[in-house]
């Protein structure tokens, strides 16, 4: 067991020791928002003011900043608070915010320490790191959930804990929220559906139809039993091709859904400015694709309509 516990205990680097043995508790925050040097001061000052409460002797702060090329912007307070915009080119993937309060509980001396994860959602292994820094009996306190905010408390008591949490959830509820650039995908999401069944069945059905009717006018009926092999192969390319093109149109969908969470240098700006042309082009993609598919059934319906009346 020794020997499974540290080799996980590699994997959740980096990962904190304290000196508590009142254990840690683990919440995820599954807002997505927008977050600045402004916010993560203000979060700063939030925290500090609840672990003020336990009347520390000490108060050790640091933070790292990961960027998406695997290198990392290590600080302290006075860098926090400092800094308005890092400018580094680099896209930034998480954020770690740590704090290491000495203080007393019953004449006994504790550290009470808060983690705050922010990452681009979605990064599991991000939550995966939080279980793995705990304690392997406090693993079960993680709430597995897809969000971009993950908080741990070690060291205090569970009331202390979700005051801290609902601190921290009061500062992310005030956080400016990101907001797709175009709307199609919402009327995609409405009636993807019906979408769906347009190319997916009806326009396979409509053109087998249509062949159907049309080769029983040319051919004898032992000649449409030949053809049958032919018919059916048709139907189920007509199939796979529905298939595709609904599976492009969720992901252009869903893309235009996607964003950055974080505005702390200047490559994100740029990361920004890419993510917006890139949903406008998707909502392009994805507003053709769905009209293009409409016309092809209505086409294929006329044509089907004019071979069985003929």
């Amino acid at each position: 067991m020794n020997d499974l516990t540290n080799s996980l205990a590699l994997l959740g680097k980096p990962y904190t020791l304290t000196k508590s043995r009142i254990g840690a508790v683990t919440k995820v925050f599954s807002q997505v928002y927008l977050c600045d040097p402004r916010a993560l001061k203000e979060l700063f000052d939030k925290v500090n003011e609840k672990l003020g409460q336990l009347n520390p002797s000490d108060v050790k702060f640091s933070f790292l900043i990961s960027y998406s090329d695997k290198t990392h912007h290590d600080g302290v307070v006075g860098d926090l608070q400092n800094f308005d915009k890092i400018a580094t080119g680099k896209q930034t993937e998480r954020v770690v915010l740590h704090w290491a309060a000495e203080h007393l509980i019953d004449g006994h001396e504790n550290e009470t320490s808060i983690t705050v994860r922010i990452s681009n959602p979605i990064n599991p292994l991000v939550f995966l790191q939080a279980a793995l820094s705990k304690s392997p009996n406090d693993i079960d306190n993680l709430e597995f959930e897809m969000g971009s905010t993950c908080a741990t408390v070690n060291g205090s008591g569970q009331i202390y804990a979700e005051e801290v949490f609902h601190s921290i959830n009061l500062w992310v509820e005030a956080r400016n929220k990101p907001h797709p650039f175009m709307s199609v995908h919402r009327i995609y999401g409405k009636y993807e559906w019906l979408i769906d069944q347009l190319s997916l069945s009806i326009l396979p059905i409509l053109v087998l139809s249509g062949a159907c009717a049309y080769f029983h006018a040319l051919f004898e009926e032992k000649a449409l039993i030949a053809l049958a092999p032919v018919l059916f192969g048709g139907f189920m390319i007509l199939r796979d091709f529905g298939r595709g093109l609904n599976s492009k149109m969720a992901y252009w969908a869903n893309k235009s859904k996607f964003f950055s969470v974080f505005q702390l240098t200047n490559g994100d700006d740029d990361a920004l400015a890419k993510v917006a042309a890139s949903s406008k082009n998707s909502c392009i993609k994805l507003g053709l694709s769905a009209a293009g598919s409409l016309i092809l059934n209505v086409l294929a319906g006329i044509i089907c309509f004019y071979l069985l009346k003929s």
